[in-house]
């Protein structure tokens, strides 16, 4: 009788912990970017970018560059429509093509790309697009009280293309 109830009452507070409205999963890193970009938050995504910067085959390599990007990006009401599918998997030596068949993303990716990094492949209603995606930067979110999260630091960014096979 005793393992009964200490089980009835086991299973009542898990249940109770999993429909709990504060319990959730975390949020893979490309769940977190599609976040930033849908909500437009042009400031925080440019903290998260690091430099050099790979965007649609082009080296951005000043901050106020990539600021710019994301400002611009925002203000044209981007965001990714209805997402089919968003998986990040690890980047290999032909994903520079990715970005662009050109001696210049060749060199990024020779010589930027971190060791940990993953390409995050995002299939929505507006298109095919990808990011490279490194190690995670820990960024202010809320200038007043100075609360830090981690997001994974936007190193590339191209799309909308047509799949590579």
């Amino acid at each position: 009788m005793r393992k009964t109830v200490v089980l009835l009452i086991s299973v009542w507070i898990i249940a109770g912990l999993l429909s709990c409205a504060t319990y959730s999963q975390k949020k893979s890193s490309s769940e977190k970017i599609i976040d930033l970009v849908n909500t437009k938050n042009s400031v925080l995504l440019s903290e998260v970018t690091s430099l050099p910067f790979l965007f649609d085959g082009e080296i951005i390599v000043l901050k106020k560059d990539s600021s710019m990007i994301w400002q611009n990006i925002s203000n044209a009401g981007f965001s990714f429509e209805e997402i089919i599918s968003a998986e990040s998997i690890p980047v290999s030596s032909k994903d520079y093509l990715l970005f662009g068949n050109t001696m210049e993303v060749k060199t990024w990716f020779e010589k930027y790309l971190p060791k940990k990094a993953s390409l995050a492949k995002i299939n929505c209603k507006n298109g095919l697009y990808y990011m490279i995606l490194g190690p995670k930067k820990k960024v202010k979110t809320d200038g007043s009280s100075g609360a830090k999260k981690d997001y994974p630091a936007i190193r590339g960014f191209t799309g909308p293309v047509k799949e590579v096979k």
